[in-house]
């Protein structure tokens, strides 16, 4: 979850930043943005309490926890397993699409290859793999999965849920 390599020094001055924007209410802010019906917003927000929390900042950790638990409705909890579900169904669908593609794409090109061959002398693996890694596919098809904007939205999402347990945040972990 970290952006780069970050000193120790940078660490304590991330961390004062995030301190004076706790003194100045955006951990209450970030709980009402999660509850917007808003899917650029909840982005949003979510990258913000990223930010919020980079480095495992137990207080604004605190925050977050004291929110989930005084919250009888559970309204953002229930906002955060709705689009987990919603993200993990899109990626399950499309992974799945995806992943029998590549697979039939690579069959058929085997097969192509070993239709002509009479024995295992005859198989060239120089060959072989310039036939596969030439396979005619879409971009889009062995783009990373990653790169698709709901997965990015369920990655930051999971890295959202990781953040708030950083530095074994107890309470967060038991909740």
């Amino acid at each position: 979850y970290m952006w780069k390599e970050v000193s120790y020094v940078d660490l304590k001055k991330i961390e004062r930043v995030q301190n004076i924007y706790r003194y100045l209410g955006l951990s209450p802010l970030l709980y009402t943005l999660f509850s917007i019906n808003d899917s650029r917003i909840f982005k949003e927000t979510v990258l913000l309490s990223l930010a919020y929390m980079y480095g495992g900042n137990t207080e604004v950790q605190r925050d977050f926890y004291e929110n989930f638990k005084n919250d009888d409705e559970n309204k953002v909890i229930i906002k955060i397993r709705e689009k987990l579900e919603g993200y993990w169904n899109t990626f399950k669908k499309r992974e799945t699409k995806r992943v029998d593609i590549l697979y039939n794409t690579a069959h058929k090109t085997l097969f192509d290859y070993f239709a002509g061959k009479k024995s295992d002398k005859d198989v060239d693996f120089g060959e072989l793999q310039l036939a596969v890694s030439g396979m005619n596919l879409d971009p889009r098809t062995v783009q990373l999965a990653e790169r698709e904007n709901d997965n990015e939205q369920f990655l930051l999402l999971l890295t959202f849920l990781q953040c708030l347990c950083e530095k074994q945040f107890s309470l967060m972990q038991n909740f």
